[in-house]
């Protein structure tokens, strides 16, 4: 029957809808393991997280570095993040006393090695995964057409080194070319955190930003961007001369099974129970992607242990060759030093011999005059000595 047949069409075409929104419209799980609320007063410790250097646990969040010259600090999840689409929510604030010089930022890692502390934002060079950096200090050297702060990223295998005189330009995502301005840094009392929200999902990476009691707006998107199956979530920071407080205030991690983001942050559904976390490293066996095996612990140890190996054998080379080139400056500027000296005592004989040499001129210039007149005088004493005899034998005296 044709009206049977057009009812029995639709209700097959809503069916098919009503199962295409259903799996659209999956809300992403939070992953505790792999997130942590706002700390409370007096807080000592994170579950599943660790920090390190000059970062220590505040009211007011997990300060990697305070406001001092030449500080580092880290903060890492030690529970890997295994699912292969994924969404990482965080607020933090970058503020100091420095109104006009201020430096130099902070990082968010995804990273096969967590906890490698080095000079990346405090982080390790050539690291396997993908690093955002919150860049507040320009150098001054770079030529950019972008404006500072800035926001960018990059995706490393491992092999690429982060150029810090390039401000990670030349090495990031799109060639440096992929990133956004905005005024996250806050001067003096204005403190006021901020929002993050970073997705990767059908191999792309957009990060988006809310400035405080400022809407949403994205600040890049890149396709086409593999990462490890699986990695580490981290923070970290760094100052030299210039410096900052870099606070990460709070962490949600999502698991997005669907193509949608979370609209309503009350409607997420937790991953885990409290009676399922498990501890920091579980020794079983991995059956459902969410426990870390013996192998795969000692695998990441031991591959964390080469590259600290490796590091710390690079950095004792610099301190060697920084050794060397300054024993041999020193070296250079006593010799430079015994020449400037030789030549001034070779200046000061030659002058002296030029004066002795002088004076000699001048005093035999008067020694035949002086001769003559002695040669004189002793003439007209003879004469007057004789001239005197003769006037005593002539009895005149």
């Amino acid at each position: 029957h044709p009206a049977f047949n057009m009812s029995f069409s639709r209700w097959h075409i809503c069916c098919l809808l009503s199962l295409l929104l259903g799996v659209v419209s999956v809300d992403p799980v939070l992953l505790e393991q792999n997130s942590f609320n706002k700390l409370t007063v007096g807080q000592q410790h994170l579950l599943h997280w660790a920090f390190g250097s000059a970062t220590k646990l505040t009211d007011q969040g997990v300060r990697l570095t305070p406001d001092k010259q030449s500080k580092r600090g880290w903060l890492w999840n030690l529970v890997p993040l295994e699912v292969s689409e994924w969404q990482v929510d965080f607020s933090f604030r970058v503020f100091g006393a420095g109104r006009s010089l201020f430096g130099d930022g902070f990082a968010m890692w995804y990273s096969r090695i967590p906890g490698v502390e080095g000079p990346v934002f405090g982080n390790m060079d050539k690291f396997n995964g993908l690093g955002i950096f919150f860049d507040t200090y320009k150098n001054t050297e770079v030529r950019t057409t972008h404006e500072f702060p800035y926001i960018s990223a990059m995706v490393n295998n491992g092999s690429l080194s982060f150029e810090h005189d390039m401000d990670g330009t030349h090495g990031g995502i799109g060639h440096g070319h992929v990133g956004c301005h905005a005024f996250f840094r806050s001067y003096g009392d204005d403190s006021r955190p901020h929002n993050v929200r970073l997705t990767y999902q059908e191999k792309r990476i957009t990060l988006a930003i809310q400035l405080a009691h400022h809407g949403w707006r994205e600040c890049f998107s890149m396709g086409n961007i593999t990462l490890p199956a699986s990695g580490h979530l981290g923070f970290s920071a760094s100052t030299g001369h210039l410096t900052d407080n870099h606070d990460i205030i709070e962490v949600r991690t999502f698991s997005l099974s669907g193509s949608q983001l979370p609209n309503d942050v009350g409607r997420i559904k937790s991953a885990t129970s409290a009676e399922e976390q498990s501890p920091l490293f579980r020794h079983k066996t991995q059956d459902e992607g969410g426990a870390v095996t013996m192998k795969q612990l000692l695998a990441v140890l031991q591959e964390q242990g080469q590259r600290f190996q490796a590091e710390y054998i690079a950095q004792l080379r610099q301190v060697e060759a920084r050794v060397v080139q300054d024993f041999e400056d020193r070296i250079a500027r006593l010799e430079r030093g015994f020449l400037y000296k030789t030549e001034s005592l070779k200046e000061d004989k030659t002058r002296l011999e030029q004066e002795v040499k002088s004076l000699s001129s001048r005093v035999s210039s008067w020694i035949v005059p002086f001769a003559l007149l002695i040669v004189i005088i002793g003439a007209v004493a003879l004469w007057m000595q004789r001239k005197y005899t003769d006037l005593r034998k002539s009895h005149l005296l």
